[in-house]
């Protein structure tokens, strides 16, 4: 299954509540929420979205179930499109495009 990983380039910091993530080939750095920080914290080693949304959904947070998987899966895609994670895939999926539930 195909699992995200986090980028060697890229910082994470948090200073008075807020959080930031920092793009050091770039110097572009990104505000991001509580739920952003924690999902960011949980790719502290790789993971797929199926292992993420179970963290999320198994931790004591009150997410709404359908909400944080549309969250996850629109935050997985702007940190891939903002080169801050990559989507590793084993040799036996080539591809992998995330299944919503819309």
């Amino acid at each position: 299954m195909p699992k995200y990983k986090r980028q060697i380039n890229t910082f994470y910091a948090t200073k008075n509540d807020q959080h930031y993530l920092l793009n050091i080939s770039t110097s572009e750095y990104y505000s991001i929420n509580e739920n952003a920080a924690l999902i960011w914290t949980l790719l502290d080693r790789p993971m797929s979205s199926n292992s993420l949304l179970s963290h999320l959904k198994a931790g004591p947070h009150n997410f709404d179930p359908l909400q944080i998987e549309l969250y996850l899966y629109d935050f997985l895609d702007e940190l891939v499109g903002l080169n801050l994670i990559t989507l590793t895939s084993d040799s036996s999926c080539k591809s992998y495009t995330p299944h919503r539930s819309d």
